[in-house]
């Protein structure tokens, strides 16, 4: 286990019904004597005009009352509510003893209220939390699938690794699988299928241009050089196919490469 060493990530998003999306990090790194805090604000309007702010500052986690997560920010101009709808999913996902990667969806559906400044978005959003106590180059990771469907009713999460040790994860409306296709245009599992339509790429670009570029030699303590590791995130208009039946929702995906 790598005592000195662990990262902490919220990450919140939130589809109103005109379009407008807006995904929150709130991130904490502590490893050895460095203790660097992260957030950062991604907005997508309905005519796909995109505005970001990001900021390292210690600053505390979003907060649960009862049934409902809060997190007020002053330094992104924040305010944001999110009532959890659904039963939370959480599984340790090391593939060994030596640390852990702790993910938990905490709701894979909310009614979510985020207020800003100038914008007043409600709509339906999606809520977890990881943390890891095990350096993420130590999973021998080659490429990462994630992603989230929301429908008014439906949802399906998606964690898939590829690599030295392999994994699959895909959770609907309660029920896991563990095997499944993926590619660009669709995700099939079971007797379903996901059709991504309409995409919109929100991020296309290595870490070192992101999270982690103002943090002094990160490659020297790697394993993999952190520059080699690129994400590129997508939103989409998305078909969902069960039965016969088309059911239509948003999907938040992505895909990190260690190339």
């Amino acid at each position: 286990m790598n005592d000195n060493f662990k990262l902490t990530k919220y990450y919140l998003d939130c589809i109103s019904e005109d379009n407008n999306l807006i995904i929150l990090y709130s991130a904490k790194l502590e490893w050895n004597l460095l203790k660097i805090g992260f957030m950062s604000l991604f907005h997508k309007n309905h005519n796909d005009c995109v505005n970001e702010k990001s900021i390292y500052s210690n600053q505390t986690f979003p907060k649960f009352y009862d049934n409902t997560l809060v997190w007020e920010n002053p330094k992104l101009n924040i305010n944001c509510n999110f009532k959890l709808l659904q039963q939370p999913i959480s599984a340790d996902l090391s593939p060994e003893n030596d640390g852990s990667v702790l993910w938990e969806c905490l709701s894979p559906i909310c009614d979510s209220e985020i207020y800003t400044d100038s914008l007043k978005i409600i709509g339906k959003g999606y809520l977890e939390r990881l943390t890891l106590t095990k350096y993420p180059w130590e999973l021998g990771l080659s490429n990462l699938y994630w992603g989230r469907f929301i429908a008014d009713e439906d949802y399906i999460v998606w964690i898939i690794w590829e690599g030295e040790f392999p994994l699959t994860k895909i959770y609907y409306n309660g029920s896991e699988y563990s095997e499944c296709r993926i590619n660009e245009e669709r995700l099939e599992f079971g007797n379903f299928q996901l059709l991504f339509q309409e995409n919109f790429t929100i991020r296309n670009s290595y870490l070192l241009n992101g999270i982690l570029k103002n943090i002094p030699f990160i490659d020297k303590f790697t394993k993999t050089p952190v520059s080699k590791i690129k994400e590129i995130k997508h939103y989409s208009k998305s078909k969902f196919i069960k039965n016969g039946q088309e059911i239509f929702g948003n999907t938040i995906r992505e895909k990190v490469l260690w190339e």
